[in-house]
Parts: C-alpha cells; structure tokens; sequence
C-alpha cells in the first residue's frame, strides 16, 4: 500500500481513546510516536529470538504455510543468503541502535518507556500494569 494510504490509515486507528501500535515502520514511528504515554521495546537476548525465529521459520516451510501475500518458505529462502534467519542477525545490531534514538527522542515527562530483556512475555505484563 502506498505510504501515504499507510499513514492515513494507521492516523484513524489512533484517534481512539486507547491503542496499541505494534512494529517499526519509521515513517509511521516518525509521524505518530509523539502522540504514545508508554513506548515497549521488546528486545530479548539473542540466545532467546534467534532460536524462536529459526523454529517459526522451520515450521512454516516443513508445513509450507502461507505467508503474507500468499508466499510460502522454501528452502532457499530458509538457508539462502536473503533468509530471514541471516537478516535478523544482520540487522540487529542496528535495529538496537535505532531503538535507543527512538528512547532517547522520546525521553520526556508523559511518556513511560519500559526496555524489556526477557524472554517470557508474561513478565512484562506486571511491568506495564504498575
């Protein structure tokens, strides 16, 4: 969908009174991040994501489930040089550092920032709660 249609839609769904906004597309982050009270980063070690990557990965070529836009895994795409599971490794280290800007740029009274490590989910939920 062009950018513009994105931005428009994701604009609607903020006008409620309460949201969840879940991903990193940065022109959405750029144009609606100011209007959040509390911003999750959700940034497990890499000795918990990348295994959980590789078994969602394997799982769906082994039953060859349809990703988004009716794509399915093949083994290139698993093991190949565009995989997802090399991307994740390769990226990460800057998706962090993007994340800490974003923290940084959101630093201000009004806006709960909550940098969560762990690995089990369940955790946070306490966190967010209080």
């Amino acid at each position: 969908m062009p950018e513009d249609t994105f931005l428009a839609e994701v604009g609607k769904a903020l006008e409620g009174e309460r949201w969840v906004v879940d991903g990193q597309f940065s022109a959405a982050v750029a144009a609606f991040a100011h209007t959040a009270d509390c911003v999750v980063w959700l940034d497990p070690p890499l000795r918990v994501a990348w295994p959980r990557l590789l078994r969602r990965t394997l799982r769906r070529w082994i039953r060859r489930e349809k990703l988004w836009g009716g794509t399915r895994e093949t083994l290139w795409t698993v093991v190949g040089p565009r995989s997802i599971l090399w991307y994740a490794l390769k990226v990460r280290s800057e998706q962090q550092r993007a994340n800490h800007d974003l923290f940084a740029r959101l630093s201000q009274p009004g806006v709960r920032l909550i940098r969560f490590r762990g690995g089990d989910v369940r955790n946070l939920v306490g966190r967010i709660a209080r």
